[in-house]
C-alpha cells in the first residue's frame, strides 16, 4: 500500500494539494481599466476581445496589412499620427496589444508613436481626474491582498517542507540508514509484564526539547495545515468508498477502493507526518486465511490495515446510520453488533465462525486486545477470534519513538486523551511506523480445541516480534483506573475549592502534577469518601475506546 512508490505517492499528493491551494488562494486580477473607463463614461472603447475577433477574422491576410488598416482606421484625420483626440476613444489595452504585435512581427510602423510619446501626449492633454474614495481600493493593492498573498506563499512553503521531509525519509530508508527494527528471529518465551508497566504512559510532554519543539511547531502553523490536509483526504476517501458500492462491478469497485481510496489513505498518513510506512511481508489470499489479527496502539493502524487488503470489520449497528460511514460498512460487508441486544455477542461469534469457513467471504480484521496498549506489553487476547479454530494471520504494528510514544491510553495513565494524542502527533516533525506481516498461523490440534491456548500462543509470537512482553491487563483495568482517577480529582477539586480548567484535561503541560499509575492502584478511595463531593462537576470520561 503505502510503500508502492513513495515518490509517486508524493507527486500525487503534491498535485492534489496544489489544486486545493489554487482553489483556495488563486485569484483573478481585477480589470482596473474597465472600472476607470466606466467611471469616465468611455463605454465605447474597443475591448481586448473585440480586437482579437477582428484579427481572427482576417487569418488569411498579412498581419502587417491588418495592423496598417487598424492604424488607418484610428488615424481619423489621416495625418499619419494618432493624437490625443483620436486616442481618446481607444482602450489602452488595445493600443498596448497593437504595439506588442507590431514589435513582434518587426514591422516597425514608423507612424505609430512610441509609448513614451503617447504617455507625454496623454499627460499634457488629460484633464485632472479625482477618483471617488469608494473606487480607490480598486486602483491600489490593499492590506488584505498583501496579507492573503503572504499567507498563500507561506502555506506553499509549509507544503514544500513536508515534501522535503517525505523525500528525506524515503531516501534514508532506500539507503538503509533507517532499517526495520523488527528482529529476524523472534525470541521465545517473552517476559511477563506487570500491570503498572503495561498501563503507565512513558513520554508525557515534559523536558525542554519536547516542549520547545511543540511550541515552535504550533507557532509555525504546520499542525493546522496538516489537520486540514488530513480532513480533506479522509472525506475524499470516504466519498470514494461510497461511490464504489453504487455499481455492482468488481472493476468499478477496484478502481475506487484500490485506486482512489488507497491514495487518500496515503495522503492522510502523509498529512500526519508518516512519510514512510515500512511494510515487510504480504497479506495472504482470502482463500488461505480469513482472519487478520493486529495489535492496537495508535488508532492509525486501522487505516494501514484497511489499505493493505480492505478487510471487513466489526462495528456497532448505529454506525451504519452515520453519513459516509454507511458506505464503508456496505463496501466492506462489516459485521454489525447491537449493544442493546443480549444475544449480540452470540450472533457475532456465529458470524465470525461462518465467515472463517466460507471461502467466498471477505477477510475479517480483528484487534483481539479489545483496546489500545502503550507498546510495553500486549494485553490479554479475547478468545472470540480463535473460537473457530481456523488459521489466522498476525500483523504487527510498531511505532518507533524516542521522545513521543504515539499511543492513546487516556489521562488516567498519565497519557494522552484523543485531543492531546492528535495534537502531539501533528506537532512531531516526522512520525514513523513499521508493519510486520507474519506468515499464516495454522493452529495445532490442541489449539483447535482450546481457544485460550490458541490465543496465548499467537499473542506470544506477536510480542516476540514486537520485542515486548505480555500482560494480564484487560480493557476493564482502564475502566477501573479511570474511576479511581476521576474520584481523586473530584475530591481534590472539592477540598481545594478550585475547579480544574477545561484546558487541564487536554494539555499536560498545564497540569500541576503527573499521574502515576502506581499511586492510583495503591489508592483505597471508596465511594463513601466522595459522599461530600457529589455536587462536584463530573470529570470527563478519558478511557480509551473499546473495540
Amino acid at each position: 500500500m503505502v510503500e508502492w512508490n513513495p515518490f509517486i505517492k508524493m507527486a500525487v499528493v503534491g498535485v492534489f494539494m496544489a489544486l486545493s491551494y489554487n482553489a483556495l488562494f488563486g485569484t483573478a486580477q481585477t480589470d482596473y481599466l474597465s472600472i476607470a473607463k466606466e467611471f469616465l463614461g468611455q463605454k465605447d472603447m474597443p475591448s481586448m476581445g473585440d480586437f482579437a475577433e477582428e484579427v481572427k477574422g482576417t487569418v488569411d491576410t498579412n498581419i502587417e496589412e491588418v495592423l496598417r488598416e487598424i492604424f488607418d482606421e484610428l488615424d481619423a484625420n489621416k495625418d499619419g499620427v494618432i493624437d490625443f483626440s483620436e486616442f481618446k476613444g481607444m482602450g489602452l489595452n488595445t493600443w498596448v496589444t497593437f504595439r506588442a504585435i507590431d514589435m513582434m512581427v518587426k514591422s516597425r510602423l514608423s507612424t505609430l508613436p512610441s509609448f513614451a510619446e503617447m504617455r507625454n501626449t496623454l499627460t499634457q492633454n488629460m484633464p485632472e481626474i479625482t477618483i471617488p474614495e469608494e473606487l480607490q481600493f480598486y486602483t491600489t493593492r490593499n492590506w488584505f491582498d498583501t496579507l492573503r498573498a503572504a499567507l498563500s506563499w507561506y502555506i506553499l512553503f509549509l507544503f514544500y517542507v513536508q515534501c522535503v521531509l517525505c523525500a528525506w525519509e524515503n531516501i534514508l530508508g532506500f539507503l538503509g540508514l533507517k532499517p526495520f527494527t523488527f528482529p529476524k528471529k523472534p525470541t521465545l518465551p517473552v517476559p511477563k509484564i506487570d500491570k503498572e508497566t503495561c498501563l503507565q504512559y512513558d513520554t508525557p510532554l515534559e523536558g525542554w526539547y519536547e516542549i520547545t519543539k511543540t511550541v515552535l511547531m504550533t507557532v509555525s502553523g504546520l499542525p493546522i495545515l496538516r489537520l486540514l490536509q488530513a480532513v480533506i483526504f479522509i472525506v475524499f476517501g470516504m466519498i470514494a468508498v461510497n461511490i464504489s458500492v453504487m455499481i455492482p462491478n468488481k472493476f468499478w469497485k477496484g478502481f475506487w477502493l484500490r485506486g482512489v481510496c488507497r491514495l487518500c489513505i496515503s495522503g492522510t498518513l502523509f498529512s500526519f507526518g508518516f512519510y514512510r510506512v515500512g511494510i515487510e511481508g504480504n497479506v495472504a489470499d482470502k482463500a488461505d486465511c480469513k482472519i487478520l489479527l493486529g495489535n492496537h496502539t495508535a488508532v492509525l493502524e486501522i487505516l494501514i490495515m484497511f489499505g493493505l487488503s480492505f478487510p471487513s470489520f466489526i462495528s456497532a449497528v448505529e454506525n451504519a446510520r452515520v453519513p459516509l460511514f454507511s458506505g464503508v460498512v456496505r463496501a466492506c460487508d462489516a459485521i454489525l453488533v447491537d449493544r442493546m441486544d443480549k444475544n449480540s455477542r452470540k450472533h457475532t461469534m456465529h458470524e465470525i465462525k461462518k465467515r472463517a469457513k466460507n471461502p467466498e467471504a471477505p477477510q475479517l480484521m480483528i484487534y483481539p486486545e479489545g483496546t489500545l496498549n502503550n507498546q510495553k506489553g500486549l494485553f490479554t487476547f479475547k478468545p472470540g477470534a480463535f473460537e473457530s479454530g481456523q488459521p489466522v494471520q498476525p500483523i504487527c504494528f510498531k511505532f518507533p519513538y524516542k521522545h513521543y510514544n504515539p499511543c492513546w491510553t487516556g489521562e488516567a495513565t498519565g497519557g494522552n486523551d484523543v485531543g492531546e494524542f492528535l495534537y502531539r502527533v501533528l506537532c512531531q516533525v516526522v512520525n514513523r511506523v513499521e508493519v510486520k506481516i507474519l506468515p499464516v498461523y495454522n493452529p495445532s490440534e490442541a489449539e483447535q480445541h482450546d481457544k485460550i491456548l490458541y490465543a496465548n500462543n499467537v499473542r506470544e509470537l506477536m510480542a516476540a516480534y514486537l520485542e515486548i512482553g505480555v500482560s494480564d491487563c484487560v480493557y476493564e483495568d482502564y475502566v477501573a483506573l479511570n474511576k479511581i482517577y476521576s474520584r481523586q480529582k473530584r475530591l481534590e477539586s472539592r477540598i481545594s475549592n478550585i475547579p480544574r480548567r477545561r484546558s487541564e484535561y487536554w494539555f499536560p503541560f498545564v497540569r500541576k502534577s503527573r499521574v502515576r499509575v502506581h499511586d492510583l492502584l495503591s489508592s483505597n478511595l471508596s465511594d463513601e469518601d466522595l459522599h461530600s463531593v457529589t455536587s462536584c462537576e463530573e470529570t470527563p470520561n478519558t478511557t480509551p475506546a473499546k473495540n
